[in-house]
């Protein structure tokens, strides 16, 4: 296993401030570290410390872009996503499944490298989001269903209502039933 950095082994409050700095592209190494020798003095992690840092930052940021983009691919292919939680939640399990095989293939420690377990667990999630979308699919039908249902029979007394003012006959109000509504 991989020994930690200088770095990492930092108190949080001055990995955040290095993080910040990072954030600052108009910043380059040699500000960064000016900036924390004034302010670590000689417990400033060095240039190169620094420059491994900021590779390792930005090869996890682009891992993570990677990983929504090829969510958003998967959402734009299985169409427009539901409102609903369980789908939401779905496809952030499928996007850290995807995020955690793309860290562990840029790792050069071979704990780290894909496994099985992985692979896994990329398959059970986008076997879940298939499942919660069709559920949210088999849900908006039987919604639809129950609408048109109400639609009708709101419909259908509306003609027994209207044909009884009407002066119409039974069989005529019958007929309009049966043959618009296609109530019997």
């Amino acid at each position: 296993m991989a020994t930690r950095s200088r770095i990492d082994q930092l108190p949080e409050e001055q990995q955040a401030r290095i993080a910040a700095l990072f954030a600052d592209k108009s910043l380059t190494l040699d500000d960064i570290r000016d900036k924390l020798l004034e302010e670590m003095g000689e417990d400033a992690p060095s240039r190169s410390a620094l420059g491994r840092k900021r590779a390792e930052v930005e090869k996890v940021g682009d891992a993570m872009r990677s990983s929504r983009e090829a969510v958003k691919q998967l959402r734009d292919d299985l169409g427009d996503l539901s409102n609903d939680d369980q789908s939401r939640l779905n496809y952030l399990m499928v996007q850290e499944q995807i995020f955690r095989i793309q860290m562990a293939t840029m790792s050069d420690d071979a704990a780290d490298q894909v496994s099985v377990k992985d692979l896994r667990g990329l398959s059970d999630a986008l076997y879940r989001l298939a499942a919660s979308r069709k559920l949210d699919a088999d849900r908006v039908t039987k919604i639809k269903q129950e609408a048109a249902k109400e639609a009708v029979a709101k419909a259908a007394k509306a003609v027994s209502t209207i044909g009884k003012e009407k002066g119409w006959s039974p069989d005529l109000v019958d007929m309009v039933r049966s043959e618009v509504l296609k109530v019997a």
